[in-house]
């Protein structure tokens, strides 16, 4: 779902609106299943948290940990699941026309490893909410930034998308657990967005690493 408005500050309101219609469309169509949100950042997240309270949504949280509504900035929401996730992509266009090449957590060392976080959450279904398309992310030496292009323009297309992968004297990891997984037969493949993927016999992917 694209927007296409970003304030100069550190948030995106108007995303932050976008993100909160689309909360009180899953509680009015989706009550059964469970519903998180997730962004590159905490500003976001607490500019989403205030158009969710906008909203006049009640008390959505709950005392259920496992279940429970929430908005979580990309560092915090490690281990947590929903049947279904929002996710806030919050970068885009300044007033000025111009769009940052500074993605935040995307920037540091293992970027691509925090956008993996984020886009896995979802056990049923994943929503983007976003200002910008992949087009309009700047070229970037950053594996994490362009990374994000190619999940945005799979979202986009609805096709498949291809990943850069690394030598193999940079990834021992996958290099060793891999092995391990095809030693007991499981065919492996590399280049899909995650570190390894198992591919499932009935189509698709059985796990991803």
């Amino acid at each position: 779902m694209l927007v296409r408005r970003r304030s100069n500050g550190r948030d995106n309101p108007v995303e932050a609106e976008m993100v909160a219609q689309r909360v009180a469309h899953h509680v009015a169509t989706r009550p059964d299943q469970s519903l998180g949100v997730v962004t590159f950042s905490v500003a976001q997240a607490e500019a989403i948290e205030r158009a969710v309270d906008r909203a006049g949504l009640g008390d959505l949280h709950g005392e259920d940990r496992l279940r429970g509504f929430f908005v979580k900035s990309l560092e915090s929401v490690q281990g947590d699941e929903r049947d279904v996730m929002i996710f806030s992509i919050g970068y885009g266009f300044d007033d000025a026309g111009r769009i940052s090449a500074n993605f935040g957590p995307l920037n540091k060392p293992n970027g691509r490893r925090r956008l993996n976080v984020a886009i896995t959450r979802a056990r049923s279904a994943i929503e983007i909410v976003t200002s910008i398309r992949a087009r309009d992310i700047p070229d970037s030496d950053n594996e994490g930034v362009r990374m994000l292009a190619g999940y945005l323009d799979y979202a986009e297309r609805g096709g498949p998308v291809s990943h850069p992968v690394r030598p193999a004297a940079e990834r021992p990891f996958e290099e060793s657990v891999g092995t391990l997984l095809e030693s007991w037969g499981y065919p492996v493949r590399l280049g899909t967005g995650v570190d390894l993927a198992v591919p499932h016999p009935g189509g698709g992917y059985a796990i991803g690493i």
